[in-house]
């Protein structure tokens, strides 16, 4: 694994030209919706001169797909180039053994071992696979959960339930136990909480996760002051919620965050603040997977 410093460097060296592609997809899609505004704008004049003001809400609607489509002209173009080079130089350069596949995803079935929560509508992009540092089996990619909702009219609403980053890694070991780690619920969740809730020694660590386990003392020991101050480190700095899920031979993580690893047509393909937050949720996965990892395999658990 490298610094960001010299993952940059190499990124930018690399795919000059994405910037420039970027340049010329965001003016042609910017010719583009300037176009449909003008027409939009006489088509309206026209219904308005002509009587027709009952074809307006028809207009209006269409005038907004339009405009959409418009906007995101090239787009998909342009995800393709930055995803394929910038992201897959990302990953491969962080860790050689780890690789980015746009064409795969993480499927349902795996999210669901993680026990996180019930859902109606899953989704998964941006795959990475690979071993961390060439030992730790691990898939990685973004979720999208949804729950449905259709009213007594027909009308069906959609709620995400999950957005961000989630990973699965082999342990070295089947330790034949459950340790769930989620965000603290505060005192009301602590007086609901159930006999498998544990109390850490950290009292930092407790105001900002709760752990619930089939076998405390094993929790205990595999949750370290090191791993403990790591976590909360990354979540006072980065400001983000996660959880995880410990389960027989594998462990789940995940991230609540934005969309990872998408590029924008609006900002440069090489932006270095862009570039580092993917860089900093990338290694935070691989090094906390790795730090439980080598807890489990060097203790006799």
């Amino acid at each position: 694994m490298k610094n960001f410093n010299d993952i940059y460097q190499k990124i930018y060296q690399e795919n000059i030209h994405i910037e420039e592609n970027r340049k010329v997809y965001l003016k042609q899609s910017r010719q583009r919706t300037l176009i449909a505004i003008v027409i939009l704008t006489i088509i309206t004049f026209i219904v308005l001169g002509s009587n027709l003001t009952f074809l307006l809400p028809f207009v209006i609607f269409s005038g907004i797909i339009i405009l959409l489509i418009a906007s995101t002209y090239k787009s998909k173009d342009y995800q393709k180039d930055y995803k394929g080079k910038i992201i897959t130089s990302l990953v491969s350069t962080y860790d050689e053994n780890l690789h980015f596949d746009l064409t795969q995803s993480i499927s349902s079935s795996i999210y669901n071992k993680a026990e996180f929560e019930f859902y109606d509508r899953f989704h998964s992009n941006d795959y990475i696979y690979g071993k961390i540092n060439g030992i730790i089996p691990i898939q990685l990619g973004d979720i999208h959960t949804e729950n449905v909702h259709t009213d007594s009219d027909g009308h069906t609403t959609y709620t995400t339930v999950f957005r961000g980053l989630f990973s699965e890694i082999t342990l070295p070991k089947n330790l034949l136990s459950t340790i769930k780690i989620r965000s603290d619920k505060g005192m009301l969740g602590k007086l609901l909480s159930n006999k498998t809730q544990v109390e850490m020694d950290s009292q930092q660590f407790e105001k900002y996760f709760d752990v619930f386990t089939t076998d405390k003392i094993l929790a205990v020991r595999i949750l370290t002051s090191d791993i403990m101050n790591y976590m909360i480190d990354f979540k006072l700095q980065n400001k983000v919620t996660f959880e995880l899920t410990i389960k027989n031979r594998s462990m789940y993580l995940r991230i609540h965050c934005d969309d990872m690893f998408e590029g924008k047509l609006s900002k440069s393909a090489l932006d270095f603040e862009t570039l580092h937050k993917y860089y900093r949720f990338l290694n935070f996965m691989c090094e906390l997977n790795e730090k439980i990892y080598n807890v489990i395999q060097e203790k006799d658990i």
